[in-house]
Formats: structure tokens, C-alpha cells, sequence
């Protein structure tokens, strides 16, 4: 029986230029193949007609390191760590959907969600991946507000302090700020305007009384 001619036949990424000079272990006839990456490689006619064998190997090398990678944002392996646009989602779907999280009771527990798009990676990253920079961290502009594309920017760790909940604000000429800046603005300290506010203190008494030196 005339044994089959393989050249020419394309199977997978593997186009079949002859036969091989040299046999398998089990002394049954290869074939070099040329793959489509460019490396060349001997199979047998077995695996390659019963499908066995479509590459020389590295459509099996590209699938583990998408396997060992999040949607090409970062590596899932603990010794490469996870890219910090990836973490930011992570972040807030825990925030939101992890009742057991010690964040949980500030965010899910009170109400806020998120966009029922950004259950998938990819929704969230179509959205928010063209805006975002390195050292930034997701955050919300109204802080009672649910996570979305409308509601999300991203901000520096300084301008997130300054958008906490339980931030002290102030409404002074028309400006609203919180403490810090306002402190910042007129010179006194964070303390003394806290301190003055609990004695019952006005904003505007607050924020206009001058500090009196101190004796030495």
C-alpha cells in the first residue's frame, strides 16, 4: 500500500515541506513542517491528520501566557503582580459585592454599586482605560453616588482625601471646601478651626478670627 504524500498540505499552522530524514522513537515516519511562526519541526503523520498537531508548539506557549495574563492589563502569577489599572476594578466590585470586606459597610452596605456593565472587565476598561494615567486611583465624583462611567475619574491619593465621606466641609463667600483647604487658604491651623467649630463657633467667626500668638 503507497503510504500517503503529505507535502504541500497545511494542517493547523503547520504547512508539510517533505518528509523527514529521521524517524519517530517508535520508528514511524515524520514529517518537517514549517509553521507559520517560522520555525521548522518534524511530527508524525498521525498527529497531524488527526489534528493532534497544528503548531510546533507555540500556539500552546501563546495560550498559557494568556492564560497567566488578565486580559493583557497584567499577570495573574503573585512573583509579576497585577497592573494597577486591573487592581482599580478588582477594588471596587470587592467594595461593592464582597459582604464579608472590612470596606464593605461604606460602599455596598450603604447602597453604592456599580454599573452592571463593569461586571465584565472589558466594559470597564473601554470606559475608564482612556483617561487613566500611572498613580492614579479610581474615584467618585459624588461620593454617594454609584461606580459608572458618568460618576468615575480618576485622581491623585490628595485629591481622593479630599472627597471622603467624612470629610468636614465648609461654606464660606460662596466657596465650599473642606477643612484642609481652608486651613491651607486662611492660615489656620486644621485643629483650631476644628476646635473653634465644636465651641460653636460660626464659619465666619471660624475662618476670619486671627490666630493670637502664643507667649514664649
Amino acid at each position: 500500500m503507497k503510504r500517503l504524500d503529505l507535502t504541500g498540505t497545511r494542517f493547523g499552522r503547520l504547512l508539510v515541506q517533505g518528509k523527514s530524514p529521521t524517524k519517530s522513537s517508535d520508528g514511524r515516519v515524520c514529517w518537517t513542517c514549517l509553521c507559520d511562526c517560522g520555525n521548522t519541526c518534524s511530527k508524525r503523520g498521525k498527529t497531524l491528520s488527526d489534528g493532534t498537531a497544528t503548531s510546533c508548539g507555540c500556539y500552546h506557549l501563546e495560550r498559557a501566557k494568556k492564560a497567566n495574563t488578565t486580559h493583557g492589563m497584567g499577570s495573574k502569577r503573585v512573583e509579576e503582580g497585577e497592573h494597577p489599572f486591573y487592581k482599580a476594578w478588582m477594588a471596587l466590585r470587592r467594595r461593592c459585592d464582597y459582604t464579608k470586606g472590612n470596606r464593605y459597610e461604606f460602599y455596598g452596605g450603604r447602597g453604592i454599586t456599580y454599573d452592571p456593565r463593569w461586571s465584565k472587565f472589558e466594559a470597564f476598561r473601554d470606559d475608564m482605560l482612556p483617561s487613566w494615567k500611572p498613580g492614579l486611583s479610581l474615584e467618585r465624583k459624588d461620593v454617594n453616588g454609584n461606580y459608572n462611567k458618568a460618576n468615575c475619574t480618576w485622581a491623585t491619593d490628595a485629591e481622593q482625601m479630599r472627597n471622603k465621606t467624612n470629610n468636614h466641609w465648609l461654606e464660606f463667600n460662596g466657596k465650599r471646601q473642606v477643612v484642609t483647604d481652608w486651613a491651607i487658604e486662611t492660615g489656620i491651623g486644621h485643629c483650631t478651626i476644628l476646635y473653634r467649630l465644636k465651641a460653636g463657633w460660626t464659619v465666619e467667626e471660624t475662618l476670619t478670627t486671627p490666630v493670637r500668638p502664643t507667649g514664649r
